[in-house]
């Protein structure tokens, strides 16, 4: 779509994937402006379903460690399979920072009573020669492309980013990600009526989780969490607000008011602001300096959005 080029396929299609891909054409379209094209198949068939019908199919959740996938893997406690992927948020190259998440995901899938099925792939690259956001766009079609090469599963649940009422665009979604669904495998959004806050306080519950938590996308050498980057700072505010400060053996157990202050949140920052304002209100557990820096981290942001002429937040 982004190209332009219409697509067709030398072999058999699911008539259900046939359905499935015009909606992902429609929401692709009004959301970004892609062009609509033409997909044509030798034939389309009307089930495809194969070995995912046997009693021993699985329900999956795609797990990165991370606060969406942990409160996902704990909440769906009929999935079976934990699905951890080298090549999204872990570069193939970093060996380091793989095999420390390897190592914890099996405790938790051991704790959850889950298998672990590890995967590496390269499909981020192709985003990348294409031009295509990772977050916006594109991630959630990755994650169904890697859903449909692994045999046995007849369900995957795919952790949402945003709550529901948000309406940001972005590459999982609850009007979006039904949609990669065939005969043979369905998805289903999953996290989509909780905040970010409430999430953290769910899993802060969880010892393997506090333990085990990765949420770090800059991994300086290979490190699992820097503690210093936007997302382990905003994960840390996260933890405060709920009353969890200081429980995540993984992250810093203090929160530095400068750091927040400092946040740039021109990018769906104003979302991670209001959720943790309303949710200091809603608990009545209100730090005032805390809300004062994250009152000037979005008077920063807008200034500097404005300064340079970028949107404030997605549209």
């Amino acid at each position: 779509m982004k190209l332009g080029l219409d697509v067709h396929i030398h072999g058999p299609v699911d008539r259900a994937a046939f359905v499935s891909f015009e909606g992902v054409q429609r929401t692709f379209a009004r959301w970004f402006g892609f062009s609509r094209v033409r997909m044509t198949a030798s034939s389309v068939t009307l089930d495809l379903s194969g070995d995912s019908r046997a009693q021993n199919a699985s329900f999956g959740t795609f797990f990165s460690g991370g606060v969406d996938s942990f409160y996902t893997a704990l909440e769906n406690s009929t999935a079976d399979t934990l699905i951890l992927v080298q090549g999204f948020d872990i570069d193939l190259s970093d060996g380091r920072l793989w095999e420390e998440t390897v190592v914890s995901s099996r405790r938790v899938a051991e704790k959850l009573d889950r298998r672990l099925i590890e995967v590496k792939t390269n499909v981020r690259d192709l985003a990348e020669w294409c031009s295509l956001d990772w977050g916006r766009v594109y991630h959630g079609a990755a994650i169904a492309f890697v859903a449909h090469m692994i045999s046995g599963l007849h369900t995957v649940a795919i952790a949402g980013s945003y709550q529901e009422s948000v309406r940001q665009a972005w590459g999982t979604h609850p009007e979006l990600d039904s949609y990669w669904s065939t005969s043979a495998l369905r998805f289903i959004h999953d996290g989509a009526d909780v905040s970010r806050p409430q999430k953290v306080a769910r899993i802060s519950s969880d010892s393997v989780a506090m333990n085990t938590l990765r949420v770090c996308y800059q991994n300086p050498n290979g490190s699992y969490n820097c503690g210093q980057c936007e997302k382990c700072i905003r994960t840390v505010v996260n933890l405060a607000v709920v009353g969890a400060l200081g429980r995540c053996a993984t992250l810093p157990s203090e929160l530095d008011y400068a750091e927040v202050s400092a946040l740039n949140l021109a990018r769906g920052g104003r979302i991670f602001a209001q959720e943790n304002i309303a949710e200091m209100l809603r608990s009545r557990r209100i730090d005032i300096r805390l809300s004062q820096a994250l009152g000037w981290a979005l008077v920063r942001s807008y200034v500097r959005a404005v300064a340079r002429r970028t949107p404030f937040v997605n549209p």
